[in-house]
């Protein structure tokens, strides 16, 4: 057997041989890498024509559930309506603090009494 020539520069006259097996693996992974890539590129695309389709945040704007019978004749309350509701319930709360502190002094005063 003789031994294999070793190059000691690349140049033009370089023969390169490859095997039939090689080149099978070397295509497939080409057209692998190509294929998950291109598939990627589509969901991609997809993900951002949904986000776009999707509210965006703080816009007051939320879904209803159609099989609640009570949300059917339901509609979205703007921004506005939910600023208000959430006060008035902020507002109803403070007063019920104070309501209950004011009940809570007078049973100390009842109970020093007796």
């Amino acid at each position: 057997m003789s031994e294999p020539e070793v190059v000691e520069a690349i140049s033009e006259d370089v023969r390169v041989t490859i095997g039939l097996k090689t080149l099978i693996i070397i295509a497939s992974s080409l057209i692998s890498t190509v294929t998950g890539g291109v598939y990627a590129w589509v969901d991609l695309k997809a993900e951002i024509a949904e986000a776009k389709e999707l509210p965006r945040p703080g816009t007051g704007q939320y879904t209803i559930d159609k099989s609640d019978p009570n949300a059917i004749s339901s509609w979205s309350p703007t921004r506005t309506e939910y600023v208000m509701k959430d006060n008035l319930s902020r507002m109803t709360i403070s007063q019920l603090e104070q309501a209950i502190t004011e009940i809570k002094e007078r049973i100390s005063k009842l109970e020093e009494e007796h």
